[in-house]
């Protein structure tokens, strides 16, 4: 697999160099976080990414000013959501924390969102930039369903349940950028798709260490290898050209993104940044 272009990365640096003392006035990481304002809130949602999803909190730096806050909101809304499984106590606490930001987005469509920095600055963007509620649902009726400690059943599944988070999450910030068309949103599919696969790769030390493994099931017995093998850290021959095929599929949807990025107009452009940290996260596994 070639490595991923300097030249790619080169520019990208240059660009928010160039940005970063405005970025530093915006986010003011000095501050003690707090509700109390509507900087505030934003700073608060500017950390939580920067904190838990710096690929992104990078990728958003990039965004011209009067996207940046509306795609940190976004981004932190993602945040609070994928945290659940992890941190809730048991599963019937992981639900209820669900149902929680159910009611929410239901009272953030009626411009009356609960008190919590996330929550407030998602409305702002909601009402600023038009945002579809079908694109935020997904990520949490996604997330729901897969709450319980279980493997893919199979790519394909793996490949679905990335559609219907990591691809919403793009849709959002393309209507941030107000260029949601469909042409666009076949390659915000490939990228996010593409996203949630090296997700689920580069997340599979820190499962095991829980004793947790969430690779296709299918992949496991097409190459013999056992969810203990993967617990235990080995390093065989099959775990290897598992992977490798895993990765592959995401190196599909990368190239197939690639060849549309033509149909991409350049307000859009900015919003799938992405890609260049995912190309160079596909090398390295």
């Amino acid at each position: 697999m070639a490595a991923p272009s300097v030249c790619t990365f080169s520019s990208s640096l240059v660009n928010l160099s160039t940005k970063y003392k405005d970025v530093c006035r915006f986010l003011n990481c000095k501050r003690r976080l707090s509700s109390e304002s509507h900087n505030n809130n934003a700073d608060y949602c500017a950390n939580l990414v920067r904190r838990y999803d710096y690929d992104n909190f990078l990728a958003c730096l990039l965004l011209p000013s009067s996207q940046r806050t509306a795609a940190f909101a976004v981004r932190a809304f993602n945040i609070e959501i994928s945290q659940i499984k992890d941190v809730a106590r048991n599963e019937l606490a992981a639900f209820g924390r669900i149902g929680f930001w159910k009611n929410a987005l239901d009272k953030i469509y009626q411009n009356n969102p609960p008190q919590s920095p996330v929550a407030l600055e998602l409305c702002k963007a909601i009402k600023k930039h038009k945002l579809s509620q079908c694109w935020l649902e997904n990520v949490i009726k996604s997330r729901e369903a897969n709450l319980a400690d279980r493997p893919f059943k199979s790519i394909q599944e793996l490949d679905d349940y990335s559609e219907n988070t990591a691809c919403s999450i793009q849709y959002l910030l393309l209507e941030v950028a107000g260029a949601c068309t469909d042409k666009v949103r076949m390659v915000a599919s490939l990228v996010g798709r593409c996203q949630g696969t090296v997700t689920l790769l580069r997340s599979v030390p820190y499962h095991a260490h829980k004793n947790k493994v969430y690779l296709p099931l299918d992949g496991l017995m097409k190459h013999d290898v056992s969810q203990q093998d993967i617990i235990r850290g080995k390093q065989n021959s099959n775990i290897k050209d598992m992977v490798k095929e895993i990765a592959t599929l995401a190196t599909s949807h990368l190239k197939e993104a690639r060849n549309l990025k033509k149909s991409v107009p350049g307000s859009a452009r900015s919003t799938l940044l992405t890609a260049v940290r995912l190309k160079y996260h596909i090398f390295i596994i």
